[in-house]
């Protein structure tokens, strides 16, 4: 009886929580496709009723995506733009690992009204599976790729201010676009405050023979000394998350920054974060790696105090309970690491206790 009535309740916490999350990434489905990416016969329109995005968590993208939402055409998958126009009104990234192509003999249009950029991974590509030439990506500045130019396989970065040229039939050119993508494409870095020092937190859309990552810290923001390698994963097409915790910071202000090292060497530094660790500033967290997964899991919780009978719960995607765990806690980190042998798709992570309150999070499992 009380199994029956716990997964009762894990079924409804699931429910709520999903509606709650706000998740910003989206991945087209359902793969391998093709899949029709319909706009609709009015013009600067969206056509969220019948959108081909959704979360990890299966939750569906019903309206404009919100500025800094990724969408992401995974590899092996093929979109095709089948309508007259879909228009984006806000500052989104389109990461192509897949396909994406216009409608054959038709006129599809994919229309950025504010600065948005998209990454053709390696293995991905645009394709020229329309004719006409009003079968284009269009950005708000008028640069555009346009189906007639041909197949153009990745990597390479388009957005306003670069754009593919032809020179020959089939063959492309990137204008004002510098080299060739980036060697990785960085979502975000951020940092928060735990128990035992300064968590920084990193994710990636792609990677490109990415060797390794630095950590710096700087008292002042000027002098700079490395304090973290983190191996890369060499090339990587889906998203991938990092955590490095700083356990000497200092109870003060600190900056950080992120740099990204390449196979030839070759330095990448990007734009640095303050952060100001203080007792009193710590929260309760849950950290899931690494994200996605194949075969294994680990998960760092950090707690604000010691607490004993605390249980971890994984669910799938309609709440049916996988697999549950008791674990004691000891005040600041803790660390566990659990084989998983399930099928690839989005689960929840759900953490129990008495007394803290740690958010869930969204799992991907990919074969």
């Amino acid at each position: 009886m009380y199994t029956i009535i716990m997964r009762k309740y894990i079924v409804i916490l699931f429910i709520l929580i999903t509606k709650a999350i706000h998740a910003i990434t989206y991945y087209a489905g359902t793969c391998p496709g093709p899949i029709n990416w319909g706009g609709t016969s009015t013009a600067n329109s969206f056509n969220a009723t019948n959108s081909i995005w959704y979360t990890a968590g299966g939750i569906q993208l019903t309206s404009q995506p919100a500025a800094g939402s990724v969408l992401v055409i995974p590899a092996t998958c093929t979109v095709v733009i089948n309508d007259v126009s879909c228009t984006i009104n806000n500052n989104i990234t389109l990461q192509i690992n897949g396909t994406l192509k216009f409608k054959a003999g038709g006129i599809g249009i994919l229309l950025f009204n504010n600065p948005a950029t998209i990454y053709v991974g390696v293995g991905g590509s645009i394709s020229n599976a329309g004719t006409n030439g009003a079968s284009e990506i269009t950005f708000p500045g008028g640069d555009k790729y346009q189906a007639t130019i041909g197949v153009a396989n990745g990597p390479f970065i388009l957005n306003n201010g670069c754009r593919l040229v032809s020179t020959s039939p089939n063959v492309y050119s990137p204008i004002g676009c510098g080299a060739t993508l980036l060697p990785i494409a960085l979502l975000e870095f951020t940092g928060t405050c735990v128990t035992n020092g300064a968590q920084l937190n990193w994710s990636t859309a792609t990677e490109i023979n990415n060797e390794y990552f630095l950590i710096e810290r700087s008292d002042d923001g000027y002098d700079w000394e490395q304090i973290a390698k983190v191996k890369g994963l060499v090339n990587s097409y889906t998203n991938t998350k990092y955590t490095h915790i700083d356990y000497t910071a200092k109870n003060n202000l600190a900056y950080y920054r992120l740099s990204q090292v390449d196979i030839n060497g070759i330095k990448t530094t990007f734009k640095s974060i303050d952060l100001y660790c203080r007792d009193n500033e710590v929260k309760d967290e849950m950290i899931l790696y690494p994200n996605p997964s194949s075969n294994g899991l680990n998960i760092m919780l950090n707690t604000s105090h010691s607490e004993t009978n605390t249980s971890i719960i994984l669910v799938d995607n309609v709440g049916q309970l996988i697999f549950e765990t008791k674990v004691d806690l000891i005040k600041g980190i803790n660390s566990f690491a659990f084989p998983i042998d399930i099928p690839s798709g989005a689960y929840t992570v759900l953490f129990s206790s008495a007394n803290t309150t740690i958010p869930a999070q969204k799992l991907m499992v990919i074969k």
